[in-house]
Parts: C-alpha cells; structure tokens; sequence
C-alpha cells in the first residue's frame, strides 16, 4: 500500500494456487495486483510450476513503468524431492546426474536450479529494459528443504546438522547491482 501511495505498480505473483494460506485476500489487502496460476496468470500447471515460465509471462507487465514494485512468490524447489513426481527436478535431471550425491540430494538441487534460472532471466531482461541499476531484489526461502531426510540435508551440508536451530536457518539475500563485491 506504501508503495502504491508513491505511484509504484504493484503486482504480485505466484506460480501455484490463487487461495492457498489465503493469498487472496492477504496480498490484495497488502496493496498487490495478485495473480496466481489458477487466476489470471497463464502458466503451465504441474507439480511444482516452473519459475522460469512464471518471470517469462510476468515480467513485461511490469519492465516498462517508471516505478515497480513486484512479489513472486515461487514453487519450483518444492518437493517431492524426485525426479518421477517433481516436474522441475525432472526438468533438469541430466544437469546433476553426475553429482556424488543421493538420489533426493539431487534431486533438490535440480528444482532448485529452476529458481536460479528464473533470477538469470530476471536479471537479464532488467538490464536489457535499462532497469537494473535502479532495482533491488530481496529473496528468502520461507522454510527448510522438509521433504528431505535428515541424512540428506546433511549430506548437502557436508557435515552434521544441529535439528535444533540450524536446521530451520534461512538465508536472506538483499541485492543492487551496484553493490560492491567482498
């Protein structure tokens, strides 16, 4: 709504279900635009949806007005953790197969190569419309990987997972373009 008072676009999106945990009527309350897999925005529905489709039908709703403020909200790195029941993970089989890891392992990294495709590609069409250097991106996941085992998480950490705080850690990631680099 702050955002909206200052003559921004607001939309939001989310490449799953419109009324899921009441995304409905919490993002529109909060200011957004809100469109959803089921309700209005034109993607392709399988388990998980594909974060790089969602950028590719999105993005030019907003990259040509002056002031933009958008919400993705992305599935693409859910489980299941497999490459039968996991559209996103079977996607990009090929590109893990040859990582040392478990089946499961892999399998989460390859959808979650799916959400860093779609940054690329948001990354990219930001510069292309001259845009880049006025945004900033902000992204965290919301939960750990909890459709993967305990073995599994670590042997993506490579070492022992302390399951009383570490294990629900989360990374939030704040970024310009024109941020110095350490």
């Amino acid at each position: 709504n702050m955002f909206s008072e200052l003559g921004y676009t607001c939309n939001a999106y989310h490449n799953h279900t419109y009324e899921y945990y009441g995304r409905n009527e919490s993002h529109p309350n909060l200011g957004y635009n809100f469109k959803a897999a089921d309700h209005g925005l034109d993607i392709t529905m399988s388990w998980p949806e594909s974060d790089v489709e969602m950028m590719e039908v999105t993005i030019p709703e907003d990259i040509n007005e002056d002031k933009f403020h958008t919400y993705y909200m992305t599935v693409s790195g859910h489980l299941e953790y497999n490459f039968q029941g996991n559209a996103m993970s079977r996607k990009h089989e090929q590109d893990v197969a040859a990582l040392p890891y478990s089946d499961a392992a892999r399998a989460y990294i390859a959808c979650n190569m799916e959400f860093d495709q779609a940054m690329e590609y948001l990354l990219e069409e930001l510069e292309k419309a001259g845009k880049l250097e006025n945004t900033v991106i902000v992204f965290s996941g919301d939960h750990y990987p909890y459709g993967l085992t305990i073995d599994e998480i670590e042997e993506l950490n490579g070492g022992p997972v302390d399951e009383t705080f570490e294990l629900y850690r989360t990374t939030l990631c704040i970024w310009n373009s024109e941020m110095e680099t350490v």
